[in-house]
């Protein structure tokens, strides 16, 4: 038969089914006719009808997928940024970002789990997802980005690597007391502080607002600091007001960890009476001529 489907053979079967595979050569409407014909090629009349092949289904595909801001500190956001395309028109989609290059389509599943995903699906693009990094993924960090369509097609993964890296710790609050204190007499510093990580730290109370971090040094000097590192929080210091340190004098507080990574300084001041009758101080030098008395 000339541009048709025949059965195969004659047969009293009835109904009968006849199949055909379309193609993509059929894409839309096509019209058919049916003829039943018997052993004596006597064949009735013509029956028509349409049918339609839709195209097939494809799988969006993958332009871009950025990460920012990399590296990351642990406890902040790194957004992933997956922009798209897909052929076929008005599909939705949801973004996977997984841990590795293995995707389950039916079940939408990373097989071995997953940084982050969008929760249902959409018409956006670019997507942007966002991820908080643990203390568990500090180092490089493997991705995949998987889109899906509505229909559960989805797209090759398209790999990238993200960093994580420790944060320095931060500083609540600092006090000093007494305050003022008298020369020969101890202040003390109570520093309460936080670390991501929950590394030890030490502590250091700089008389500038500068800190070496490679030697754990105040470069221009320092009232006080902790010993050893150590997860003790408040931790309190403790420095002995000198006749030299009269007036109010700056201190800059600064919080290490073992990584060497330190915080910002807080800044504070106290004052150094030389005895507890005088709520001032003198300074410079003076030439004085007669009888002076002082009490």
């Amino acid at each position: 038969m000339v541009g048709g489907l025949p059965a195969t053979a004659f047969a009293a079967t009835n109904p009968i089914a006849v199949n055909y595979t379309a193609q993509v050569g059929d894409i839309g409407t096509n019209n058919y006719y049916i003829f039943v014909c018997d052993t004596n090629n006597a064949c009735s009349n013509s029956t028509s009808s349409t049918f339609t092949v839709n195209a097939a289904n494809s799988a969006p595909t993958i332009n871009s997928a950025t990460d920012a801001p990399d590296p990351v500190n642990v406890g902040s956001q790194i957004t992933f940024t997956v922009d798209w395309s897909d052929s076929d028109a008005g599909d939705l989609t949801r973004t996977f970002i997984c841990k590795t290059n293995s995707f389950t389509s039916s079940t939408l599943t990373c097989d071995g789990g997953f940084w982050v995903s969008s929760t249902s699906f959409s018409t956006q693009n670019p997507v942007a997802l966002n991820y908080t990094a643990l203390v568990g993924d500090v180092g490089t960090n493997n991705y995949y980005a998987f889109v899906c369509d509505d229909s559960n097609a989805c797209s090759n993964g398209t790999a990238g690597t993200f960093t994580v890296v420790k944060s320095a710790p931060t500083i609540n609050s600092v006090t000093d007391e007494p305050d003022p204190v008298v020369v020969g007499n101890n202040i003390t510093f109570t520093v309460n502080w936080t670390d991501p990580e929950g590394d030890n730290t030490r502590s250091f109370i700089c008389k500038t607002n500068a800190i070496t971090t490679s030697t754990l040094t105040c470069p221009g000097g320092w009232w006080t600091s902790s010993t050893a590192f150590a997860a003790t929080n408040p931790v309190q210091m403790t420095y002995t007001a000198q006749a030299g340190d009269a007036g109010p004098r700056n201190y800059y507080t600064f919080v290490c960890d073992v990584d060497n990574k330190c915080s910002l300084a807080t800044v504070g001041s106290f004052l150094v009476n030389l005895t507890n009758n005088v709520s001032g101080y003198i300074e410079g030098i003076f030439n004085i001529i007669g009888d002076v008395l002082f009490r």
